[in-house]
């Protein structure tokens, strides 16, 4: 019996970068930070994009793996640039990177940003030269400005009402060119973030103060009994008693819904909506009595 030992494959060589190149600069020359195998040859091909000629910088890392590679850009412009970190026997590492270079230009690196859709809480985050001056302006349900100084800028802003948010960052500072970025997001609550926030906010109000004009838009909740349901032209008008006796049901609120609900004569139930003032009901007698008046959100099972 022959036992045959081959050879351990290849490894892919390790390649962290504490100091990357930057996205955009006002400088021609920068330097590249990291680490990698001992004695590895460092690697950054530059190519300025749309033309066929490129620049190559080279360094070998100390023997503990570090390394600092200086790149000089030919001329301003948008660079494309490869780090790659290579050594006999082991796979080969490497890096992408854009490099916009533009003497007089504000660099600035976003680096947290919203998306086309928001939570109730939204980040800006980025890096600037120190000494400039960050300002966030938001419109729509809230407008606000915040400023910041220093190359780091963090900001944290409450998106938690629904609506669509225009977000406009400034940064700028003296002799250099400003930049702004604009950003435009919604704030759309799902069905449960609805009905959750509906809950949080809804209050009790009492029987005789419910229709009154200071309570009219509040958010409310409502717990009784169902009585019946009648279909209008665009929506269901239901009478809920407060209270049941034994001869019907007394404290009655006109609701309504988009919808019929599926609910039997007597069930009780715990309504959340907006109270909406009176609800006029003509009487056989000829007269109009007014009943307290709730648009319908949802119902939730009564506890």
């Amino acid at each position: 019996t022959f036992t045959e030992i081959l050879p351990m494959p290849p490894l892919p060589i390790k390649l962290a970068v504490s100091s990357a190149p930057p996205a955009e600069t006002n400088e021609d020359t920068f330097t590249i930070k990291g680490t990698t195998a001992r004695k590895a040859a460092v690697t950054a091909a530059v190519f300025s994009l749309g033309s066929t000629g490129g620049q190559t910088f080279t360094t070998t890392a100390n023997g503990s793996g570090a390394f600092s590679l200086k790149v000089t850009l030919p001329a301003q412009g948008v660079y494309s640039l490869t780090l790659t970190s290579e050594q006999e026997g082991a796979i080969t590492a490497q890096r992408l990177y854009s490099v916009t270079f533009q003497k007089g230009m504000l660099p600035v690196d976003l680096t947290v940003t919203p998306g086309d859709t928001l939570n109730d809480q939204t980040v800006f985050s980025g890096t600037t030269v120190d000494g400039a001056k960050t300002q966030l302006s938001i419109s729509g349900p809230i407008t606000y400005s915040r400023t910041v100084s220093g190359n780091k800028f963090n900001f944290k802003v409450d998106t938690s009402a629904e609506g669509t948010y225009q977000f406009v960052l400034t940064v700028n500072k003296k002799g250099l060119q400003e930049r702004v970025f604009t950003f435009s997001a919604t704030r759309a609550y799902t069905d449960a973030e609805r009905e959750e926030k509906i809950r949080a906010a809804a209050k009790k109000i009492t029987y005789a103060n419910l229709s009154k004009n200071e309570n009219q838009g509040k958010a409310v909740v409502e717990t009784g009994y169902f009585i019946d349901a009648t279909q209008s032209i665009n929506e269901w008008v239901v009478t809920m008693g407060l209270t049941k006796t034994s001869t019907g049901y007394k404290d009655v609120i006109y609701l309504i819904c988009q919808q019929e609900p599926d609910l039997a004569e007597g069930d009780q139930i715990k309504v959340y909506g907006q109270a909406a003032g009176a609800y006029s009901v003509l009487t056989e007698d000829g007269n109009i009595k007014n009943y307290p008046r709730i648009d319908v959100s949802f119902f939730d099972p009564a506890e």
